[in-house]
């Protein structure tokens, strides 16, 4: 793993949509105007109810045990992962478990890793959890192909629903190399993020 301080963590932007809602009203404007407001109105109210429908459930960062009896959960990378839901409270996707580029984090000892977020939006909780983990810029270069992941952790600890966990990459010098020129040339959400073999138990 590889070690290096007083560097600048480059973390995926996250945007946010800011919506405003407006509603006026003047006393002094013609009926037919009052008419038009009265549709608007309507029209932000239809918006307001369209986007709390589609609002999922709260997030919650879960902490994997061992993190917690090795001392991970009181570095950087729960720091991040706790603020994700703030931004973004929708992220994830619904009625799957799905992953999310962070990026670059400090782990222990200085030690920086690459980050994914996993996040559970399944009705229900799961265990025994592993993936085949592939990570390639725009024009295919790959910074892992196929990597097995398992996170052995939830075998006795199930990964609730609506929870968010980390997934830990650590690096080699070489690959740490690679992720930070190809930071300066791409957004982490410009990378190509693919999964395949997901395996995991359903826990009832």
């Amino acid at each position: 793993m590889i070690r290096i301080r007083n560097i600048r963590i480059l973390l995926v932007s996250l945007i946010l949509s800011l919506v405003l809602l407006s509603a006026c009203s003047d006393n002094e404007t013609s009926h037919k105007e009052d008419e038009q407001q009265s549709d608007i109105n309507q029209a932000e109210v239809s918006s307001v109810d369209k986007r709390e429908t589609n609002q999922k459930s709260e997030l919650k960062v879960q902490i994997l045990p061992s993190d917690l009896e090795d001392g991970t959960a009181e570095t950087q990378i729960y720091e991040v992962l706790e603020i994700l839901p703030e931004i973004e409270p929708n992220i994830g996707k619904s009625d799957a478990f799905s992953f999310e580029i962070v990026g670059l984090a400090f782990a222990q000892n200085d030690d920086i890793v690459f980050l994914i977020a996993g996040i559970n939006r399944l009705p229900h909780a799961i265990k025994d959890f592993s993936l085949d983990f592939s990570l390639s810029t725009p024009e295919g270069e790959y910074i892992w192909k196929e990597k097995r992941i398992s996170l052995n952790d939830t075998e006795s600890n199930p990964i609730e629903e609506n929870r968010i966990v980390p997934i830990v990459m650590e690096l080699s010098e070489e690959e740490f190399n690679q992720i930070e020129e190809i930071s300066f040339e791409y957004d982490y959400n410009e990378l190509n993020l693919e999964v395949h073999d997901i395996t995991y138990h359903k826990v009832k």
